[in-house]
């Protein structure tokens, strides 16, 4: 522990910004396989995102990325999850014009499309 009682390597002086690609990220999370042939990663030194799609990209690429400790695995979250996700963000919203229209797309048909 520090003098101010911050276990050593969790103080702010640690932190560092990582631009991710937010396309990229949101495809990850949302890529849920029934045959677990698609993975992602995340290479917490560089934001990049490698995703491995196949039973054999693990051996078409470079990286392995389940042997470095600079990469970490994204889990994709199901349907339900990503729909709470949603939901946090209209509640949170500090428009309410926008929030009571992305609520109404919520309870319409499809709302993942429409949101």
């Amino acid at each position: 522990m520090s003098m101010d009682d911050t276990p050593h390597g969790h103080g702010s002086h640690d932190a560092r910004v990582l631009t991710i690609d937010l396309e990229e990220l949101t495809w990850a999370l949302n890529s849920r396989d029934p045959l677990g042939e698609s993975r992602h990663w995340l290479n917490l030194e560089s934001g990049s995102i490698l995703s491995l799609i196949g039973p054999d990209a693990v051996n078409e690429t470079d990286e392995d990325p389940r042997d470095d400790d600079c990469w970490l695995f994204i889990e994709p979250i199901e349907s339900s999850e990503a729909f709470r996700v949603m939901e946090d963000f209209v509640d949170q919203c500090g428009d309410d014009r926008l929030a009571r229209t992305l609520g109404q797309t919520l309870q319409q048909r499809k709302p993942f499309r429409r949101f």
